[in-house]
This record gives C-alpha cells, structure tokens and sequence, in this order.
C-alpha cells in the first residue's frame, strides 16, 4: 500500500508512524492481538502504512493485518 500523499495530520496519523516504527521490516516475535485474540505472531514481512504482514518461521502464512484494528502489539 502507497503512503498517502499529503500524509495524514492528527492522532491517527501519530499512531500510525509509531507503530511504524515500533514494527519495522525484520521484527522478530511480534504479536497483535485484537478482539482479544492473538490474530498474528511471527516475523514483519512488510510494514506499510496501515497493514503489516506477519510471517511464521519458514516465511510461509502471511497474515495481513490492519492496523487500526489492532489493539495489543508486542515484540
């Protein structure tokens, strides 16, 4: 997905860049959870702006995640 141009201004851009950079491409271990279930654990595959891809170990089932649904991130 392309970066928006002009990008975004206000608090869900904020969040947006912080997740970001919290989930860079390469990211081991990360997890998201939303609905109170874990939705994706693996590697950061891509981390484009609003979805991240989440691979397992063997780059094998992408998980593609929106990030404004999103609600618990771990690394």
């Amino acid at each position: 997905m392309p970066t928006p141009d002009p990008l975004p201004t206000g608090c869900d851009a904020n969040c947006e860049a912080a997740i970001q950079s919290y989930l860079p491409v390469g990211t081991n271990n990360a997890r998201i959870s939303a609905g109170g279930q874990t939705v994706a654990q693996g590697t950061v595959l891509k981390s484009e702006y609003g979805m991240v891809v989440i691979v397992d170990n063997n780059n094998s089932n992408p998980t593609f995640v929106s990030l404004c649904k999103a609600e618990i991130i771990n690394k």
